[in-house]
């Protein structure tokens, strides 16, 4: 079996747990396999063996549990446990009393109430293959700045929010217009919400429009304006043509905002932008979609009849899928095609701002499609951009029902959607994507915890914690991640958003064994096939090389003849 040592902080778990240990369990996974063996309970992991075969320990942290229950209540012997990456089994023990005990021990384990108590505070997980290799360190905004060729003359690198002075969950630095003087960007981040002035997120080396992103104006129902902001935006502009500006809300749900003290930027004040509206559901109807997707999912008894398709289809998850993919589809064409910058904003511009923001990042930088590069884009527009994961994911069971949403896994879905139909155009796999799902909601890596840039400086959490990247990029684990098929395609990724392009990730949600990652069948096939397929492909070149030489030869041989 597996040994996991436990620190002392980490004996504090360890004495509340009555039953560490529980013998002759049995577990019954989804598909209807049986194995019985040993139970154990550690301060942070639950392990069930069979001390017979490696391949049937089954580990996993106890925050990673979403929901444990008792079959029947107060007095059954079954426990149904459900994980948050929508692995499902049941355990079964011989006693009322083990069973009382270990799901006592798991529903205390499973909410620790605060963050510092979490597994990533007291893991040191090493990579096997290279244990002492640095830390991996991704490309800065000054190599940013570059790659994207911004005209040093229209932009700037800002330190304007050194100490988070201006906002929280932005970073030290960002990109802003360079006519801009940090004073005025002082003024217009006391007009956006939460501080969060706008940002650039690309700029198109070929037409010079840009990216955008920010909280929205502070203007209410007094139509409040403001100068700085107006010569901010405008100064993103090219000498001719208007912007726009992408509301992720609903139009009623951004009016709804103006008798709050916020809205939406007023034609009368921006004449130079149109506001356009993506009409991305809000959080808790997101919330509410996720939930009935588990539970059909989930459901056993539906998932072999013709009504689990029907149940799928009522849950909305995959129109969620679609509206967010029209509105990066919308945002490329925009700037790519039309030459037009884009401002994206919602509410704060922490939430369905940084999933339209990234993928349309993705589909125009060829970059950000290779693996180091997406993972950049992560960390730049994701965690230094102030998603709140802690918050959302629920990582310490304290956040309430209506701040938890699944916006990080709706981004994934639609980038799984992506790599459907570009499957030579991205450098990894749909591995990768679980690999960040999962750990974006409980890991042994302190890379998603927290809510925001400052609250991650002031723990100092990249000393207390390992961080995921360097594990996702050691050379024990980034062969899994690679696209054997991948080709590097600078073009502009252009994609369907008709229903019939849209698919269900069956691979994540419909998991029918326990394995802690999923498996894509004929990964190691397809490159040992790419393999061959290159080596053919060199030989022709020789072969070829070979008969030119030949050829001329000949004919230097024919001349002298004649």
């Amino acid at each position: 079996i597996t040994v996991y040592y436990v620190t002392k902080h980490g004996m504090e778990f360890m004495e509340r747990i009555k039953r560490p240990i529980v013998e002759n369990v049995r577990l019954t996974q989804a598909n209807g396999v049986i194995n019985e063996g040993m139970l154990c309970i550690t301060a942070f992991h639950c392990i069930f063996s069979t001390r017979m075969k490696t391949e049937d320990e089954i580990t996993f942290l106890h925050t990673s549990a979403l929901s444990l229950e008792r079959r029947p209540p107060t007095t059954g012997t079954n426990i149904e446990v459900l994980l948050k990456d929508f692995r499902h089994f049941f355990l079964d023990f011989k006693t009322q009393e083990e069973c009382s005990d270990v799901i006592e021990a798991l529903e205390m384990l499973s909410r620790p109430g605060q963050l510092d108590k979490l597994h990533a505070f007291f893991a040191r997980p090493r990579h096997s293959s290279c244990p002492s290799a640095p830390p991996v360190k991704l490309d800065g905004l000054e190599t940013i700045f570059k790659r994207f060729q911004c005209p040093q003359e229209r932009w700037r690198i800002s330190s304007c929010n050194k100490g988070y002075s201006l906002c929280s969950s932005y970073p030290d630095e960002v990109i802003v217009p360079k006519k801009i003087k940090d004073e005025e960007i002082a003024i217009v981040a006391a007009f956006r919400q939460h501080g969060r002035f706008p940002v650039m997120c690309f700029h198109h080396a070929k037409n010079l429009a840009v990216l955008m992103r920010c909280g929205q104006p502070l203007c209410g129902s007094s139509q409040k304006r403001c100068r700085e902001d107006i010569s901010l935006l405008n100064s993103c502009l090219q000498s001719i043509g208007k912007g726009r500006i992408l509301d992720v809300r609903t139009q009623q749900k951004a009016q709804h905002q103006i008798s709050k003290g916020g809205g939406v930027e007023f034609p009368s004040n921006y004449s130079q932008w149109r506001v356009e509206y993506a009409s991305l559901e809000s959080l808790s109807k997101l919330q509410t979609s996720y939930n009935k997707l588990i539970e059909a999912c989930t459901d056993s008894s539906l998932l072999s009849s013709s009504s689990w398709f029907g149940r799928l289809e009522s849950c909305g998850w995959l129109s969620h899928v679609e509206r967010l993919l029209k509105a990066i589809k919308h945002v490329v064409h925009s700037i790519h095609h039309d030459a037009s910058s884009v401002v994206v904003h919602g509410t704060t511009g922490k939430d369905a701002t940084l999933q339209v923001t990234s993928l349309s990042v993705l589909l125009m930088d060829s970059h950000s499609r290779t693996i180091r590069g997406f993972l950049e884009l992560i960390q730049r527009e994701w965690l230094d951009g102030g998603h709140p994961f802690s918050l959302r994911h629920d990582h310490v069971s304290t956040s309430p029902d209506k701040e938890k949403a699944p916006l990080f896994l709706l981004f994934l879905d639609a980038l799984w959607q992506i790599m459907q139909q570009y499957p030579l155009s991205l450098e990894f796999n749909e591995i990768l994507l679980h690999h960040l799902f999962v750990h974006s909601y409980s890991s042994s890596y302190g890379t998603f915890l927290y809510d925001t840039p400052s609250e991650r400086q002031r723990v100092k959490l990249n000393e207390k914690t390992e961080s995921l990247w360097d594990y996702l990029l050691s050379p024990a684990v980034l062969p899994s991640l690679l696209n054997p098929l991948y080709e590097r395609n600078h073009s502009v990724l252009l994609i369907s958003t008709h229903p019939c392009s849209i698919g269900f990730w069956q691979r994540l949600y419909l998991r029918k064994d326990l394995n802690q990652a999923i498996e894509v069948p004929g990964l190691e096939a397809l490159a040992n096939l790419k393999k061959k397929n290159n080596d053919l492909k060199r030989q022709l070149v020789e072969i070829r090389s070979e008969l030119d030489s030949l050829q001329t030869e000949g004919r230097q041989y024919s001349t002298v003849w004649h």
